[in-house]
């Protein structure tokens, strides 16, 4: 079953890995915290066999700067059907997203926290206070752009 604290991972893929490999692999699912990575070839599976320490490194770093929860292991497996998944992240980059940086003021942080504390469980009021903090910055920033 496909945990959902790992799910960022599985969006993440595309910015992590090579252009040349993006069309050849397709992230399938997360098993008990590792994620599994479907391969056309067996030529493409031994490459990013040798280049999975590294990816594994990015993945992470890129997935809990975005607030996901890191993977324990990425499993290449050959397979002949990739799933057709559209782009969800373009264009390619190793970099924090750029609305990351946008500050809220004051009155909008009352907001969130006003709005947050309506949840009575702590951990998840701390998740929601954390995802409406980051949509806030999101609006902001696409506001801004011409």
């Amino acid at each position: 079953m496909q945990q959902i604290p790992y799910k960022m991972a599985l969006l993440m893929w595309d910015e992590v890995v090579e252009e040349k490999f993006r069309e050849k692999t397709s992230p399938q699912k997360i098993a008990d915290g590792v994620l599994i990575v479907g391969v056309s070839s067996a030529a493409f599976r031994s490459q990013l066999t040798l280049k999975k320490a590294l990816l594994l490194e990015q993945l992470n770093r890129l997935v809990k700067a975005r607030g996901g929860q890191p993977v324990k292991d990425i499993k290449f497996t050959q397979t002949t059907q990739l799933s057709k998944r559209r782009r969800l992240i373009s264009p390619p980059s190793l970099d924090p997203a750029p609305w990351l940086d946008i500050k809220l003021d004051e009155q909008e942080k009352r907001e969130i926290n006003k709005l947050a504390a309506k949840v009575k469980e702590p951990s998840l009021r701390s998740k929601i206070r954390y995802l409406l903090l980051r949509e806030r910055q999101y609006r902001k920033y696409t506001q801004a752009q011409p």
